[in-house]
């Protein structure tokens, strides 16, 4: 029987004198007021452990803990190719960790901070699969959230994880200023723990030491000494860390080669003052050169075989980082600068056409490799003019032009934004080799480049451009004397 109506009836029983004796009454009373009070203890106890239960489960560790399960979710979702699940578990997670930073009262949670960084990435991703207006909006704002959580983590300088996690991605995507924050952090305040990060981290490491590096040869002036610091930190992981075939990254070839070089030039100038002590920098360089050459001249045919026979073989240029594929192009060009003879110069030349002609042949896997051949087909324009080049024989320079117009053809085809410069610089020469139909194509399509690049009519290069398709006209026409280099 239910309790209350139990004494609901014991009581209309005592008013009504319908029970045999107070005594029996009064002991029911009793029996009655222990059941009670038991029954209150129990309801209680029952509250306090549903209460219990609830503030254990708002607990941020709980939050997090549970927010990983779902973040799981939406990477088993992702994987089955299922985004809808995927964002459906993100967005659990998000409110997860959204609860933790808003329960918790310190300003540095880094970890919460760091998993909500990379459920907003995710969902950054996902809703860019949706054309809709409401779900640009939608990716716009988990682009801030995230932006606003990666602050959050990398405040905490101690917080090591934060600090591997936000360089890496910085570092894949080129952002090399926000990449360098991190490496600044992971290095100037944790250098106590330098044996574990070269135990756990050492890609990271090293490229924590490549990025200071960098930045102290871009000072102003330049601390060229402080890069070769950090050159010989990154070699000595590679030593540590890696395997015995190893070789050191084109990046950190570049930046050693260019800090050599600096050193030289600042040695030189102080000379000139008769300050400073004899040095031997470009001594050190031109001898790593020939080396560094030859090795470029080896991994410019080498293919990379994938392990699950997918996918086609790949040339090992276009998986190179952005970092490694930029250092070595700058390499070689500054290699040009120091050709011991012009043939050398011409044979350097030619091989960076080789690497852009594999970076055309495989822009199917590497999205800026296109970005990349244009800008080496610019430079290698300029130094036609150049010192080394300029001194090549003739017949060999009218092929380098030959190969420099035929990828950068190849190069518009396969859709790459082109440089109006290129065109220009290619229509002046043309122009100087009096190649009429050649240098009114080159002005026409570099016209047309710039117009879809909406380059300004005052630009100098959309003037040059228009210059040297005038000068045609005028060429065509007779109407000037002819002045072409034979």
């Amino acid at each position: 029987m239910d309790p209350v109506v139990k004494i609901r009836e014991l009581i209309a029983r005592a008013y009504l004198s319908e029970l045999p004796n107070r005594g029996t009454f009064a002991s029911e009373r009793a029996s009655m007021k222990k059941f009670v009070v038991f029954v209150l203890i129990i309801a209680l106890l029952l509250a306090g452990g549903a209460g219990g239960y609830w503030w254990w489960k708002d607990q941020p560790k709980q939050l997090i803990a549970s927010a990983d399960q779902y973040f799981k979710q939406g990477e088993e979702a992702l994987a089955s190719d299922n985004s809808a699940a995927a964002k459906r578990a993100f967005l659990k997670a998000d409110e997860k960790l959204a609860r933790v930073l808003a329960l918790n009262k310190d300003p540095k949670n880094s970890q919460a901070a760091l998993r909500r960084f990379e459920v907003q990435t995710q969902l950054f991703t996902l809703y860019g699969k949706d054309d809709s207006q409401e779900a640009q909006v939608l990716r716009e704002k988990a682009r801030l959230e995230a932006q606003k959580c990666a602050q959050l983590a990398a405040a905490d300088k101690k917080y090591v994880q934060a600090q591997i996690r936000l360089l890496n991605l910085a570092f894949r995507n080129d952002e090399i200023q926000d990449a360098l924050t991190y490496a600044e952090n992971l290095l100037d305040v944790n250098a106590d723990q330098n044996d574990a990060l070269l135990s756990k981290y050492p890609i990271e490491l090293a490229a924590a030491h490549y990025l200071k590096g960098l930045a102290a040869l871009q000072a102003d002036p330049p601390r060229p000494d402080e890069t070769l610091t950090h050159v010989k930190a990154c070699q000595e992981i590679e030593k540590q860390a890696s395997s015995a075939d190893e070789k050191q990254r084109w990046r950190e070839i570049d930046l050693e080669a260019r800090a050599l070089q600096a050193k030289a030039k600042d040695a030189k100038a102080r000379g000139s003052t008769g300050k400073g002590a004899r040095d031997d920098s470009m001594a050190v360089l031109l001898a790593k050169i020939p080396d560094w050459v030859q090795r470029a001249q080896k991994e410019k045919d080498k293919v990379v075989v994938p392990a699950s026979g997918q996918q086609p073989d790949r040339a090992l240029i276009v998986l190179l980082h952005p970092s490694n594929m930029r250092g070595l192009f700058r390499f070689l060009n500054l290699s040009i600068d120091l050709a011991p003879t012009p043939e050398d110069a011409v044979d350097r030349a030619n091989l960076i056409l080789d690497y852009c002609q594999r970076l055309i042949d495989g822009r199917f896997l590497s999205p800026k490799a296109l970005e990349y051949v244009n800008g080496q087909l610019t430079q290698l324009t300029t130094m036609l003019n150049a010192d080394k080049l300029k001194k090549a024989p003739q017949d060999t320079r009218d092929q380098l032009k030959q190969r420099i117009e035929k990828l950068t053809k190849e190069n518009r085809q396969a859709g790459a934004v082109m440089d109006p410069a290129l065109y220009a610089q290619l229509a002046q020469g043309a122009c100087d080799e009096c190649r009429c139909d050649a240098a009114e194509a080159f002005a026409l399509e570099g016209l047309s480049v710039a117009a879809a690049r909406k380059f300004p009519a005052t630009d100098p290069v959309v003037a040059e451009l228009h210059e040297s398709a005038a000068y045609v006209l005028l060429l065509k026409k007779n109407l000037v004397t002819r002045k072409c280099i034979s």
